[in-house]
Order: structure tokens, then C-alpha cells, then sequence
């Protein structure tokens, strides 16, 4: 399997990294996100390693980007936590940017459950 990933806007260490050509990976400046649990300053090199061993890429999503894929996982019913809807959000960044095709199979790992951020429950759109 190819490694993707996939972080917030601002706090995308691993984007930068491959679009730089870093060995290592590069440090950014501190931001805030509403996906607060994978909003960090700098990526593991082991992450970067992973994604360069595999022919894997790496994307980030905006927080209106990240909200949206909140809402559109609860109307699937499942409610995650907006770092666990960052893989959701950064899809169709990836396929327009050719590192997926619009039929491949890809698994979006969920991690976080939404009541972890109770101020989120008000982004899910739940089913009836």
C-alpha cells in the first residue's frame, strides 16, 4: 500500500517536506486548527520515511474542508473528531492532483471518536 498524509492546512510538515525534498522533516511555525489533535509543528521523520518508501504522497485540507468532511461522515453515521475527518477532507485534494485515481481504493483510517471535542457535535449532520 501507498502512505498518505494527511494533516491541516498550516500544520503540514510532511507536504512541505516532499515538496521541498527534505530528508528530514521541516518544522513549521506553530498554527491553530480545528483539528486540534494533528495540528503540530513537525512531522516524524519515520512518517516522511514511510511516505518516500512507498510512493506515497502527502495532502493537507483546510479547516472549512475538514468541517465539511465532519458533516459529511455524520450523515454516514459515523461521528469522528475533525483531525479524524482530515483523511476524509484531503481526498479530493489528492485526486486532482493526480495521486489518486477517481476508482482506487483507499482507506481512510478514523481515529478519534467526536465526542473527544464536544464543541464539534454541533458541525455533525447525523442521519434520522
Amino acid at each position: 500500500p501507498r502512505m498518505v498524509a494527511c494533516q491541516p492546512a498550516l500544520a503540514n510538515s510532511l507536504e512541505v517536506s516532499l515538496e521541498r525534498g527534505s530528508p528530514t522533516a521541516i518544522e513549521l511555525p506553530p498554527t491553530n486548527s480545528v483539528a486540534r489533535s494533528v495540528c503540530e509543528t513537525i512531522a516524524a521523520d519515520k512518517a516522511l520515511h514511510a511516505i518516500r518508501d512507498s510512493s506515497g504522497a502527502a495532502a493537507s485540507a483546510t479547516d472549512g474542508d475538514i468541517i465539511q468532511a465532519v458533516r459529511d461522515l455524520g450523515l454516514e453515521g459515523l461521528n469522528v473528531e475533525a483531525g479524524s475527518a482530515t483523511t476524509v477532507a484531503c481526498l479530493s485534494k489528492l485526486i486532482s492532483r493526480g495521486e489518486l485515481l477517481p476508482d482506487t481504493v483507499m482507506v481512510c483510517v478514523l481515529t478519534g471518536a467526536g465526542y473527544r471535542w464536544p464543541e464539534q457535535a454541533a458541525w455533525a449532520v447525523l442521519p434520522n
